[in-house]
């Protein structure tokens, strides 16, 4: 994303610059009246589109430099910038990342399945378990009788216990 951002700011900088210098150089050599016949493109041979114009100090222009087409410009700017470089750079990086977050995804995706599966399989459990009555003897109705049955037992034999005392004294 960085080097889509770069290449923008490359591209407006370069193709803005000769077309200021281009209208510059053609408004002087207009207003001169007269057109410089010694200045001859250099291009490169395989490919007529990137031309580059050689400009001495004192000939009619805004500055001393180059005057450059679009396409060359946009070449020579991201060649200058490392693009293709920084492109394959973010590429692999952007691509580790992405791995990373998948294999982290799957990752947490297995381990909610394990949980799921955990928790279903305890819920089942707990399901046959209230299926299955309790012994007859845990029964709260049981428990009761027996309780009282036995305090009243041990009532009645403390107070037999303390007859048998009271007729012995």
């Amino acid at each position: 994303m960085n080097c889509e951002i770069i290449q923008r700011s490359w591209l407006r900088f370069w193709c803005v610059l000769p077309l200021i210098s281009s209208i510059a150089s053609l408004e002087a050599l207009e207003s001169l009246g007269k057109a410089e016949d010694n200045l001859l493109p250099i291009c490169v041979p395989n490919d007529p589109t990137k031309c580059s114009q050689p400009i001495e100090m004192g000939q009619i222009a805004t500055y001393s430099g180059q005057l450059l087409t679009t396409e060359l410009a946009i070449d020579l700017g991201q060649r200058a910038s490392f693009c293709e470089t920084r492109m394959k750079l973010e590429l692999v990086h952007a691509s580790a990342l992405a791995g990373i977050d998948l294999s982290l995804e799957k990752q947490l995706r297995a381990n909610d399945k394990i949980t799921w599966e955990l928790e279903k399989k305890l819920l089942l459990e707990r399901l046959e378990e209230s299926k299955i009555s309790p012994p007859w003897y845990t029964h709260p109705v049981f428990v009761a009788t027996l309780t009282i049955l036995a305090v009243g037992s041990v009532s009645f034999a403390l107070c037999e216990l303390a007859k048998q005392l009271s007729v012995v004294n």
